[in-house]
């Protein structure tokens, strides 16, 4: 049995529910669940998380489901990132379209990194003390670049110049 934020309901807030919801109001704000009906007269402005997502009302902002159905009364602005998506002749969609893949699933399925435990962070890095010492480029004065060091070409490339001559 779905969760139902009924016609007459607004709200403001983000909704997360392991299983369906029903959407025959209004939400501002993201939705995740398994499954996401957004009815008719509905409208939802935020980005849907879902397995299966059906939409008929209005949705404006993000939405990734594996499946995506617009109905032919959809009124669609955002992001849509889908395995498949079936769109019903009417529908109005203005969006970007992305195909989810199965390296984005497995990267959505490992954990973030936690955070080090105490104690355990690594010191900054020093620089050496000689370059610590030397100015900046942006710190001198001088305006023009200067002549190179040298001029010479260094004996490793003189030989091979050298060896393709001879």
């Amino acid at each position: 049995m779905p969760s139902i934020i009924g016609a007459d309901l607004k709200i403001v807030g983000n909704l997360q529910c392991d299983g369906d919801i029903d959407v025959q109001g209004a939400v501002e704000g993201d939705i995740q669940a398994a499954s996401v009906t957004v009815d008719k007269d509905a409208r939802v402005e935020g980005s849907i998380r879902a397995h299966s997502l059906t939409v008929s009302g209005s949705v404006d902002g993000g939405m990734e489901a594996s499946e995506i159905a617009l109905t032919s009364t959809a009124r669609v602005t955002g992001e849509l990132a889908h395995e498949t998506l079936s769109v019903d002749p009417g529908a109005s969609l203005e969006a970007r379209l992305s195909r989810l893949s199965k390296e984005k699933k497995i990267a959505a399925q490992i954990p973030k990194p936690k955070l080090k435990a105490p104690g355990l962070e690594r010191p900054a890095l020093e620089p050496p003390a000689a370059a610590a010492e030397e100015p900046l480029a942006s710190e001198t004065d001088e305006t023009d670049v200067g002549e190179p060091e040298s001029t010479e070409i260094p004996e490793v490339f003189d030989r091979r110049k050298k060896q393709a001559a001879g």
